[in-house]
């Protein structure tokens, strides 16, 4: 590893949390360094030295321990506001009460504000882990839950605030399918802030996505908030027949709203036991923009 390809990782992944009007302290931007060749294993004494000469040359920025490349200064405010305080509060109320739901393994929350740059027009994403045959059926209850709280989103409303549940995995459906293994894929996984989770699954995570780490190789799941619970197993025969019933309503569950979804739905991917609610193309967006900011740096994707 040299220090120049060590350069090109710093500028590569301050360019890219930049779009997302992100900056990163020191240790959250050594464990996101983006690979830029497959023995990629610098030390943090090596990474410092060279961030520090970064600094000097005025490629990059800090402020109050947070960096950012040059011209990206707004990546800086990483400040926790009163919105995101409240939002927080707001988002493990919803995972209390989800926790009472028997089929619920994990729940994760994405987007802006896993990121701490929540602003007053953005909505809290969650993402849930369920049991097996059981997503469609947790998905209609979760969907009653919201609409009973007030905080149902409706398509087009681009000022509506609400809660969006945005990717559904089932426990045994937790790799991520190939046309997803990208790096913008990778940063959202290791950037979700998993609130409730069983071991199982968080294993799981990290064992059917071994491939982040070819594009982050010192990265891992964001734990700090989680909960850690248990599912205890049942096996007799009354609970057999009664887990067939749910199997059967489960599969008209995910019937019923894959028919709903069929007359509006875009990119989103939608399976037995996954679901991707992504309507805009988020991904084209930040490379795009990305691609713009490295040019500065005379880099190329």
């Amino acid at each position: 590893m040299t220090a120049i390809n060590l350069d090109v990782s710093i500028i590569l992944t301050l360019g890219y949390s930049a779009q997302f009007g992100q900056g990163l302290q020191k240790r959250k931007l050594y464990q996101r360094l983006i690979a830029t060749s497959n023995n990629f294993h610098p030390t943090q004494e090596k990474f410092s030295s060279v961030l520090q000469i970064l600094v000097k040359k005025g490629v990059v920025i800090k402020k109050n321990h947070v960096y950012t490349l040059c011209g990206h200064n707004k990546a800086l405010d990483n400040i926790l506001t009163l919105n995101q305080h409240r939002n927080w509060q707001e988002a493990q109320k919803v995972v209390n009460f989800l926790e009472k739901f028997p089929w619920i393994q994990a729940i994760a929350v994405t987007g802006s504000l896993a990121m701490g740059k929540t602003h007053s027009q953005d909505d809290i994403d969650f993402m849930i882990v369920t049991d097996q045959k059981r997503l469609w059926l947790v998905r209609l209850l979760v969907t009653f839950y919201t609409l009973w709280a007030g905080k149902k989103k409706t398509r087009g409303k681009l000022n509506q605030l609400g809660w969006c549940f945005n990717l559904w995995l089932e426990k045994n459906q937790l790799a991520m399918p190939m046309h997803k293994r990208s790096l913008y894929t990778a940063y959202e996984l290791t950037q979700a802030c998993w609130l409730l989770a069983t071991k199982k699954v968080l294993s799981g995570i990290l064992v059917k996505n071994r491939w982040f780490l070819t594009k982050m190789p010192l990265n891992h799941l964001n734990l700090d908030k989680v909960k850690l619970i248990k599912k205890q197993p049942v096996s007799n025969i009354q609970s057999i027949c009664y887990h067939w019933l749910l199997d059967v309503l489960n599969f008209l569950a995910f019937c019923l709203q894959k028919l709903y979804m069929s007359g509006h739905q875009t990119i989103e991917l939608v399976t037995a036991g996954t679901a991707f609610f992504h309507p805009l193309d988020t991904k084209k967006r930040i490379y795009t923009n990305w691609k713009k900011t490295l040019k500065r740096w005379s880099l190329s994707l």
